[in-house]
């Protein structure tokens, strides 16, 4: 762009993108992009030039706007708002598409194809900050229109906006006379409210997926592997809360706001880096970011050795904790950077199996398992690598994979017995010997393998959903249902197994409606569950559904062919026969024969 072409002018400039593009895309892809592509066609295109205004572009979650008058952008902006809130009522809430919009007056360049400065880069800075269904707008805006009949104003105080050298004043605008502009709340069953993390005792951080700059695929386990180790130091720290993997890696491979990730995980810093690896060099950057300004705390740059790995995700823990100022307890400095061995060749392998596992396929959980013991050969006091073996055991029990079930429930009560003799501050053995001593219906020994995992890992998530699953199993269906809700503060996207859980317990208490929506969650997100579907008919049976239900037991048979209600009963290690009685006779409500009990 060369000078000649550039021409300098003042304009208000209309800023909007869509919240939580990235968890709407990672749901549904085709719902988003109809209702987005609806919105640009029908409402925002027209709209703007009907205000006299200027598309600049659109973005891939978004769009940039030009007005040569403050009052018709504002203007242009409420419409828009108040036609798609409007329009998206009719949408089920988890899926509605809204943005955000700011406005700012301000001086801009541009040239034949974009428009930039200060001018636009405010007006960006001051969406980010706006509540979803909103317009915010800038001060210079403000006293355009704060003399205008048509607008109220409300000050939202001055904020510090990322490269803008003073702080600035913020103003939420609405339509004379009424209210601000709903904000339209997700479905509680579905994703909270966010708590205010300013509010929170606990400083609260998550952890975003560290991009691979190796420029090879096949490193991309290593990268997503640093980001999961720097989750699971911060998660030993007690003073810190600390969002889980699941739910940071919703936002893998997408280009995200800051301040808009940290609304909707509901925590005031994130951490996002890079990690660059090539032969026995690794570079390793990181910054950690303060969600409410989109400001940066801090940020550095490692370039090591590959056998210095394990030095440089220390020292990037002893940064944040240092600049979050939280005080480490004596039991904090001795869980972190715990790792259980010095081989970065048995560590990266270690790495490889995570993905395997979480995959949750039978062949690659195999694939996980003969690593597992290729490591163990060189490294034979791998705590870790003998709790991620013993796991792959009970995923072949609890899966009922292939024969000969109670051989692999043995192996992996040797292998997770050997991990905590090695070393019992290793979280992955408390992990595996809980989920196993659940399948064995010894609940007490499982609340007890909990609480040594909470002992080693106090923000670890993987406590709290084996817990409600425990209390779930237990007939303490009320204590499950509240150990689920501290679940999802820490893991609000986490598996959806947790959300049939929680399900079965507001079906032993008769709430149909409420278990009917978990289980449709569910489903909506693993679609190959059985279980959810065996469930959901039987629910539905309860609520008199017939022609649903009927319809949700035939999908059971669509999934598995061979399902058999009797068999995977017997199975479930409940205490009592509330769960089996109420779904047995939803079905049998239903006009289905479950076959005998």
């Amino acid at each position: 762009m060369s000078e000649s072409t550039i021409a300098r002018r003042l304009a208000a400039i209309l800023a909007a993108d869509v919240v939580a593009y990235s968890r709407l895309m990672g749901a549904d892809e085709d719902a988003t992009m109809a209702q987005w592509w609806e919105y640009r066609r029908e409402v925002i295109d027209p709209g703007i030039e009907k205000s006299g205004g200027r598309i600049v572009k659109h973005t891939g979650d978004g769009f940039l706007a030009e007005f040569a008058s403050a009052f018709d952008a504002v203007k242009c902006a409420l419409t828009l708002q108040g036609e798609i809130n409007e329009r998206s009522q009719q949408v089920a809430q988890d899926k509605r598409v809204q943005f955000r919009m700011g406005v700012n007056l301000g001086d801009i360049m541009s040239d034949d194809e974009d428009i930039y400065g200060d001018g636009v880069n405010i007006a960006a800075r001051i969406e980010a900050l706006a509540d979803p269904g909103r317009v915010f707008v800038s001060g210079s805006i403000y006293e355009q229109i704060r003399s205008k009949p048509d607008f109220d104003c409300t000050s939202k105080g001055e904020h510090a906006l990322k490269n803008i050298a003073e702080p600035m004043r913020v103003f939420d605008v609405c339509r004379a006379g009424e209210a601000p502009v709903e904000e339209i709340k997700p479905a509680a069953a579905t994703v909270p409210q966010a708590p205010d993390p300013v509010a929170e005792e606990k400083p609260s951080i998550a952890v975003l997926p560290f991009d691979n700059m190796s420029g090879d695929e096949e490193q991309e386990y290593f990268a997503d592997g640093i980001t999961e180790d720097l989750i699971t130091d911060l998660s030993k720290i007690s003073g810190l809360l600390v969002i889980a993997r699941n739910s940071v890696f919703t936002y893998k491979g997408t280009a995200v706001n800051i301040p808009d990730v940290c609304r909707e995980l509901g925590v005031r810093w994130a951490l996002e880096g890079s990690v660059r690896k090539s032969g026995n060099r690794v570079r390793v950057t990181a910054q950690l970011i303060d969600g409410s300004t989109g400001g940066h705390l801090w940020a550095d740059r490692f370039d090591r050795n590959l056998d210095d790995i394990f030095a440089v995700q220390d020292e990037v823990t002893a940064e944040i904790v240092g600049a979050l100022k939280v005080k480490l307890s004596a039991e904090d400095e001795a869980r972190v950077g715990h790792r259980g061995t010095q081989d970065v060749e048995a560590y990266d392998t270690m790495l490889r199996t995570r993905e395997l596992i979480i995959s949750g396929s039978e062949g690659k959980v195999i694939e996980a398992r003969i690593l597992l013991q290729r490591i163990l050969q060189n490294d034979p006091n791998f705590a870790a690598a003998m709790g991620g073996l013993a796991f792959t055991y009970i995923m072949h029990f609890t899966n009922q994979w292939g024969e000969n079930h109670q051989t692999a429930l043995n192996e992996a009560e040797k292998w997770v017995n050997k991990a905590i003799e090695t070393d019992p501050k290793e979280s992955y053995a408390w992990l595996s010997l809980a989920v196993m001593r659940v399948w064995q219906n010894r609940l007490d020994d499982a609340r007890e393998a909990v609480a040594r995992l909470h002992e080693v890992s106090p923000g670890s998530p993987d406590g709290l959903r084996i817990l409600a699953t425990i209390e779930n199993f237990s007939g303490n269906y009320q204590t499950a249902i509240d150990a689920f809700q501290e679940l999802i503060r820490l893991d609000p996207h986490g598996p959806a197994m947790a959300l049939h859980t929680v399900g079965q317990s507001y079906f032993a208490l008769g709430d149909w409606e409420t278990a009917a929506d978990y289980f449709r969650q569910r489903i909506a997100r693993e679609p190959d569950t059985d279980s959810s579907y065996v469930f959901l008919a039987g629910t539905l049976g309860q609520l008199g559904q017939k022609e649903e239900a009927q319809e949700n037991w035939k999908q059971v048979f669509m999934v598995k062919p061979d399902y058999s209600l009797a068999v995977r009963s017997r199975l479930w290690p409940y205490n009592d026969t509330t769960v089996a009685d109420n779904l047995y006779a939803g079905l049998e409500k239903a006009g289905i024969d479950p076959g005998p009990r």
